[in-house]
């Protein structure tokens, strides 16, 4: 069973067991900082002494000192963590004499945006983004490659929202696949369709 996901809510962090006084384990360390990173698409400036720092998503800004009171290391423990992760692909580090900016790589694969994210931006800027293009190839696959209405074959599908309430979290029922044909006397337009 190591296939699939779980959500952790990042205020396990205010659990009591979390909490609990303990010398963290590597483990406890990689779920802290993938906690503790940025998920907000939009940047944020982190003030560090008079030095202004963009965090960008899935980026954290803390110095080796401020990881290793959270997780009950030393400073030279958490450089080499830090390093270890680095070589195994998992984070990039920048460190200068005041802090140390983690990005997390593959990020976005894993911390997919909320729904709210996907809502907020222009339909077309959406049907861009790469989760719309697992949705699209998911219902093209579903409907075996046929159009859903006239049911002919096509090797070029267009995907067609039948609701947008739930644009960034569509269920398989949101969308349908439909040929060219279809799609436009659907919409009763002309010309070139949508995705």
């Amino acid at each position: 069973m190591n296939r699939g996901f779980i959500k952790l809510y990042r205020k396990i962090q205010d659990n009591f067991l979390w909490q609990e006084n303990r010398t963290f384990s590597k483990a406890e360390a990689w779920i802290d900082i993938l906690m503790e990173i940025r998920h907000d698409p939009d940047p944020t400036t982190v003030l560090i002494g008079m030095t202004p720092y963009q965090c960008h998503r899935g980026e954290s800004i803390k110095s080796s000192l401020t990881w290793s009171k959270r997780w009950g290391w030393s400073t030279g423990k958490v450089r080499r963590f830090l390093q270890m992760l680095k070589e195994c692909g998992m984070i990039d580090i920048e460190t200068d004499t005041k802090t140390t900016r983690i990005k997390v790589l593959n990020f976005d694969i894993y911390n997919k945006m909320a729904d709210d994210s996907f809502k907020s931006m222009p339909y077309r800027e959406y049907l861009k983004t790469n989760h719309w293009k697992q949705v699209r190839e998911k219902a093209i696959k579903k409907a075996g490659f046929k159009c859903q209405l006239c049911n002919s074959f096509s090797k070029f599908l267009n995907v067609h929202h039948r609701d947008y309430d739930r644009l960034g979290n569509e269920r398989d029922t949101d969308v349908i696949a439909l040929c060219k044909t279809c799609h436009e006397k659907f919409h009763d337009i002309e010309g070139d369709p949508q995705p």
